[in-house]
């Protein structure tokens, strides 16, 4: 939801008039699935909406890039990973102390998270930025307190309030609002085919 504000604010770009109505819907969700009961949102809250912008500050620098003839997406979204690797491992080696897991379940768990829901994912992301505006891409990430609500319910066995549900189903609309062509779904519904004389008529015309 950052995004497109960022996006106006540095790059002065104004969002598309058919993503206007999809970023407000998805914020309303957001606030019934995440914030607490008085409608506040909890310290944890905050932290996730601080990476919240540094992340839409890095899909508006990604986009800037791909865009750029000699800039290879590919080679930009593994050097984003790697970087980050390198960084995260010195941190670790300055205030903890990394150690290699020690069962199975947590190694499985370790190489799941950091091949696919880490390497694979943001490289992915990163080459399909190509073909998609930052804000597009901001927009289908919010999704994601959704999906792991979903996999909290099956796995954990966590309930949501009547609420987050509310939320929940108002972001999975924002999305449909989104990729939907509305005028042209429009226009094909209300589209009143020629009577059968107007059509042999059409039909005989040179």
């Amino acid at each position: 939801v950052f995004t497109p504000l960022l996006a106006f604010i540095f790059k002065h770009q104004i969002p598309e008039k058919r993503l206007i109505l999809p970023l407000v819907v998805c914020l309303v969700g957001l606030g019934l699935l995440t914030l607490n009961e008085q409608f506040r949102p909890a310290p944890g809250d905050l932290i996730c909406l601080i990476c919240a912008v540094a992340y839409a500050v890095d899909l508006l620098v990604t986009e800037t890039a791909v865009s750029k003839e000699e800039v290879n997406a590919l080679q930009l979204g593994v050097y984003n990973v790697g970087v980050v690797g390198v960084i995260m491992l010195v941190l670790s080696l300055l205030f903890e102390k990394p150690h290699f897991p020690t069962t199975p379940v947590v190694w499985g768990a370790a190489l799941f998270l950091s091949i696919f829901c880490s390497g694979v994912a943001f490289v992915v992301t990163t080459v399909q930025q190509q073909y998609t505006s930052a804000s597009h891409v901001g927009l289908i990430f919010t999704l994601e307190p959704v999906f792991s609500s979903i996999v909290a319910f099956l796995f954990a066995h966590e309930i949501l309030p009547p609420r987050g549900y509310v939320g929940a189903v108002l972001m999975l609309s924002s999305l449909f609002l989104m990729e939907t062509d509305w005028k042209s779904a429009l226009s094909k519904l209300f589209k009143r085919p020629l009577p059968a004389d107007e059509q042999t008529d059409k039909e005989t015309l040179p």
